[in-house]
């Protein structure tokens, strides 16, 4: 089953009423919600790549799609060695 974002599924079972020396054992994987830190992430594998309208493949559009990245405008340092470069969480674009 595969699910997409804001899709609503269930799953409807029903179980058998056993005898008493039958015993069930349920067990849980990792958490799907991370309640420790506000990290975020992103992954984008090859079949989503594979769709997206890319002008000329570049990795930096690939890696707008993550949260916390934004590029420098080619006009604020064009002449300085900023066009095109990236910053990650507002670090400055050397720290890349």
């Amino acid at each position: 089953m595969q699910l997409h974002v804001q899709d609503s599924a269930g799953i409807n079972f029903s179980l058998q009423v056993g005898s008493v020396t039958q015993s069930v054992t349920v067990t849980g994987g990792a958490p799907l919600v991370n309640t420790q830190d506000a990290a975020v992430s992103m992954v984008v594998d090859r079949k989503y790549v594979e769709n997206m309208p890319l002008n000329g493949r570049s990795f930096q559009d690939l890696i707008l799609l993550t949260p916390g990245i934004v590029t420098t405008s080619p006009q604020a340092g064009a002449f300085n060695g900023n066009s095109g470069e990236f910053s990650v969480n507002g670090q400055r674009t050397e720290s890349n």
